[in-house]
């Protein structure tokens, strides 16, 4: 919404294999962009690539993610969710009056040191947690235009509740494909017969 992504664009997503890149991704394509995504393990670009991205670079070296553009050309939006010397290579692949998306949360830049680099694009820092807190009504907006050609189809991880920092500590290694889901048993009878009142 921020970026006015438009049919023919170019999109950078970055982690593209996680949850909130494979839905990027769906979205980006539905409208028809051409996405250009990173990943960082060589069976994440090969589920990529089953989707029909061709364009994957590293999510790992930012060095070898800053050849992979170069070899690549420019983007019209990215959706950064890297720090380091990702920021600075996807600011450089960023064409002129392009958008920069900014979702991470560690080592961001600010607007003023953004303006520095590269005065000639726009930078968002989106913090969808704080949205869903200050301003519901727009969260949900948001998340209905994000459905509008439908959900993606999200791999899922399931961890029973008990398992939770067995699921933390597979997330943090970063081996998963789509979300990572903490599962709950059922707290009622489902035979069962409830007076509510």
């Amino acid at each position: 919404e921020l970026s006015s992504l438009e049919k023919g664009q170019r999109v950078l997503v970055h982690a593209g294999a996680g949850g909130v890149g494979l839905t990027a991704i769906h979205y980006a394509q539905k409208l028809g962009c051409e996405v250009v995504a990173t990943a960082g393990s060589e069976e994440k670009q090969d589920y990529l690539r089953g989707l029909g991205v061709s364009m994957i670079a590293s999510s790992r070296d930012a060095d070898a993610f800053g050849a992979s553009m170069a070899e690549f050309g420019e983007v019209d939006v990215v959706l950064n969710s890297l720090a380091g010397g990702f920021i600075q290579h996807s600011l450089r692949a960023l064409r002129p009056g392009g958008h920069f998306c900014e979702i991470g949360k560690r080592g961001i830049l600010t607007h003023e040191e953004v303006a520095q680099l590269r005065p000639d694009v726009h930078y968002h820092t989106i913090a969808i947690d704080s949205m869903m807190a200050s301003d519901p009504e727009g969260f949900r907006d948001l998340l209905d235009a994000s459905m509008r050609f439908g959900p993606p189809e999200l791999p899922t991880r399931c961890f029973p509740i008990h398992e939770t920092v067995q699921a933390m500590e597979y997330m943090k290694g970063a081996k998963h494909i789509g979300k990572v889901v903490l599962t709950q048993p059922l707290l009622v009878d489902v035979e069962g017969c409830y007076v509510i009142s």
